[in-house]
């Protein structure tokens, strides 16, 4: 928790000068914001979505592709079609996103597939068995010299 707040005030420090340099915000060191209201948002073309079942379908599907295709023992292959599996998903998510008005389940349902997107990918970068996963592709654990993050770039 600590390091939340070290980095939300160095975002806060960061952003001091640009807010004030943007309009006649005044900005105190204690923090204080003082703004004028804020425009109408403007959602353009977007809709209510018509069905929820869209989202609590592809939030299952998520899921259980994780589970089944990323879980603890993992192979190239199946590795390859989740992520195939997950960009048209993705596809899915981003019409949903602009198409209709933004709802607290469709925004966990973006983070949640861009999380699952990211796991996909480092472990799919990652050429050793490491931990809890196990790689049939890769079944040795690499040198102790050569451990590495897959974090991506």
């Amino acid at each position: 928790m600590l390091e939340a707040v070290v980095f939300a005030h160095r975002a806060f420090e960061h952003a001091l000068p640009k807010l004030q340099a943007l309009s006649a915000t005044t900005v105190t060191k204690t923090r204080t914001i003082t703004t004028g209201p804020l425009p109408e948002w403007d959602a353009g073309q977007a809709v209510q979505i018509e069905e929820q079942i869209d989202i609590a379908a592809n939030w299952l599907e998520i899921r259980h592709l994780m589970w089944n295709y990323v879980g603890i023992v993992r192979s190239n292959r199946r590795l390859e079609r989740a992520q195939r599996r997950l960009r048209i998903l993705q596809a899915e998510v981003t019409t949903y996103y602009w198409d209709f008005l933004l709802t607290r389940d469709l925004i966990e349902l973006r983070n949640l597939l861009t999380v699952s997107e990211l796991i996909v990918e480092c472990a799919i970068r990652r050429k050793e068995s490491r931990g809890l996963h196990f790689t049939v592709d890769y079944p040795n654990s690499g040198d102790v010299r050569d451990l590495k993050d897959t974090v991506l770039d």
